[in-house]
């Protein structure tokens, strides 16, 4: 809201791009491990199978569990701006961090902390548009963000899975950071 109290478009805007963007960014951090998925079975220099991979998986689904558990409380908490904030900078660190290591705990780890962080998207957005819309407004603006979410799914998975063509599997970790704090500094 503006300084008067009326609604502020321009500041609505900035808004919902920033969740857009942010949202965006959870979606490639989380996509790129599942796309690298394939190259990172074909790396010699790592002890991965297609077991221990599904493991991982596996791990990122109770990532996911736990994040849906705890994320809402915390947005509630906390608000929404600090844990959306939260979400995307540990995402991008547990990514970073993931697309560095070989060991497979590690890869265990880091995959969960990744997922359990991307799970705090929703609460944080759903608190933010709380505090920052009109009740009038909040089924445009899930609306838009849900539409938003399915693009930068489709997006980042298109993009992902053509720079395997020409990157290693580890560059596109480096390359997820490189996306995301340009989105960052953007929104």
């Amino acid at each position: 809201m503006s300084s008067l109290g009326a609604p502020n478009l321009a500041w609505e805007m900035r808004i919902v791009v920033s969740m857009c963007l942010g949202y965006g960014m959870l979606m490639l951090f989380r996509t790129v491990v599942g796309l690298a998925g394939p190259a990172m079975l074909a790396d010699p220099t790592l002890t991965l199978d297609t077991s221990t991979f599904g493991a991982i998986l596996g791990w990122s689904t109770a990532g996911n569990l736990t994040g849906k558990l705890t994320t809402g409380v915390l947005a509630d908490r906390l608000g929404g701006i600090k844990v959306f904030v939260w979400a995307v900078g540990l995402q991008a660190a547990a990514t970073i961090v993931f697309g560095s290591l070989s060991s497979n705990i590690a890869f265990f780890a880091l995959y969960f902390l990744t997922v359990f962080a991307k799970s705090a998207g929703w609460p944080a957005m759903a608190n933010i548009i709380r505090v920052c819309f009109d009740q009038a407004k909040h089924g445009r603006v899930w609306g838009f963000i849900a539409t938003s979410s399915r693009v930068s799914s489709v997006a980042t998975t298109l993009l992902v899975s053509s720079l395997l063509l020409i990157m290693s599997w580890r560059g596109l970790f480096y390359m997820a950071l490189v996306v995301g704090t340009v989105a960052c500094w953007w929104g």
